[in-house]
């Protein structure tokens, strides 16, 4: 199993002037300033390199690479954490992608693959595990892209 990955669904406004300071307090390093209340979140435990492994390893493409964009990583109070951005085009392509997925066949085909988890070993035991956090990724992505939101994800 990898780390732990949350995300954060931030109005339009906001993701678009992110800087230290309030990505901060956006990933919870951080106490929220008066006035910003907490984004909604979702978090998916350890899950995301499996998630990564069983949507490239089945082949699904395009909600990969929504997914898998660039990685920068923290400074100050959140030193060495992933932090991932999608605005809110992406976010809305991700969806898109996301909402296509056939779990019940990207299921069948990570077990005649003989796919691994993160550490090397058969998928199998993992699978219900990363499929359910994956389908909290679909809902989410599905919620933002309909309130026009950006996402920011942070993998410590």
């Amino acid at each position: 199993m990898g780390v732990l990955t949350s995300f954060r669904r931030l109005p339009s406004e906001t993701f678009a002037t992110l800087t230290p300071e309030s990505l901060s307090w956006v990933l919870g390093y951080a106490e929220n300033p008066p006035g910003n209340p907490e984004p909604p979140w979702a978090d998916i435990d350890k899950a995301w390199e499996d998630i990564l492994r069983v949507l490239d390893g089945t082949g699904q493409d395009a909600a990969y690479t929504v997914l898998d964009v660039d990685v920068e990583f923290g400074e100050g109070p959140y030193a060495g954490v992933e932090i991932r951005r999608y605005p809110p085009d992406l976010v809305r392509t991700g969806a898109t992608a996301l909402s296509a997925l056939r779990l019940a066949e990207i299921r069948a085909l990570a077990l005649e693959r003989e796919l691994t988890d993160y550490d090397g070993d058969p998928i199998e035991y993992l699978l219900d595990y990363t499929l359910s956090h994956l389908e909290t990724i679909i809902r989410f992505w599905r919620e933002a892209a309909e309130s026009g939101e950006g996402i920011v994800s942070s993998t410590s």
